[in-house]
């Protein structure tokens, strides 16, 4: 009895693994749902420089290879420009220029598709 009951633990552990083989969730998996931009908020003195990393994410906030575009609300105070694709293709990276005077502040936006958010720059 105690054999039949080992190999039956066996049996369903066997089919456990092989019901899991693979993503169960793939197909929920879509276009991109929505934009994550790190940092949220800059602050940037005049005339520095910082990063702008914008990744593309789907419905299970899984990061995928989208293009993404990024211009500033007001050039007068920040400017965005495309700087490069990070190795995993799934990350555009913009550098974010300070122009404008101390406590002047405007938005980079950043759109790809229907997609759109924005980042707030605060010159210092």
């Amino acid at each position: 009895m105690k054999g039949s009951t080992i190999g039956a633990v066996f049996v369903g552990l066997a089919c456990a693994v092989a019901a899991c083989k693979g993503d169960p969730t793939a197909s929920l998996r879509g276009g991109p749902t929505s934009l994550s931009l790190t940092p949220n908020v800059m602050f940037i003195d005049n005339g520095g420089t910082k990063p702008l990393a914008v990744q593309a994410l789907d419905a299970q906030l899984n990061p995928i290879d989208f293009v993404v575009s990024a211009e500033s609300a007001d050039p007068s105070v920040a400017t965005a420009v495309f700087d490069r694709i990070l190795p995993n293709y799934t990350t555009s990276v913009f550098t974010v220029t300070g122009v404008g005077a101390s406590a002047d502040s405007t938005y980079i936006r950043v759109h790809g598709g229907a997609l759109k958010d924005s980042v707030l720059v605060i010159i210092n």
